[in-house]
């Protein structure tokens, strides 16, 4: 009896730090995106710039809140303990964990594109400047 209930108390304290964590994290990633990363420089002038930037802080809002609901998630699991919400709660964090990879793969897609253009319209304007 004594060693299950050490493992519960365990258990309990390692959802709620997972839990914790993941709201901090997400919390920090939305600053952080809002402040700006070092070494990013964007010219907010430009119109692809501006549309890319856009994207980009809509996309990521919303990986920033899946990852904070990831959170919410673990702790409903972690104060219901173990029965059916426990599962439901860890099934549906697997499934939103799911999205935020596709989300990312497409913000890293998007980025690349991104500066394959950035890139040759610069290529283009140099090479108009010298003529």
């Amino acid at each position: 009896m004594a060693q299950g209930a050490v493992m519960n108390g365990g258990m309990f304290a390692g959802g709620l730090l997972l839990s914790c964590t993941l709201i901090a994290f997400a919390l920090w990633l939305q600053w952080t995106e809002r402040q700006g990363w070092p070494g990013e420089e964007y010219d907010e002038q430009r119109a692809r710039d501006q549309l890319y930037l856009q994207r980009r802080r809509r996309s990521r809002r919303l990986v920033n809140g899946l990852i904070g609901l990831c959170g919410v998630l673990i702790g409903i699991a972690t104060f219901a303990g173990i029965g059916r919400t426990f599962v439901a709660a860890w099934l549906c964090v697997m499934v939103v964990l799911f999205g935020v990879v596709m989300l990312a793969l497409l913000d890293a897609f998007r980025t690349v594109r991104y500066e394959k253009d950035k890139r040759r319209d610069i290529r283009r304007e140099s090479i108009g400047n010298d003529d």
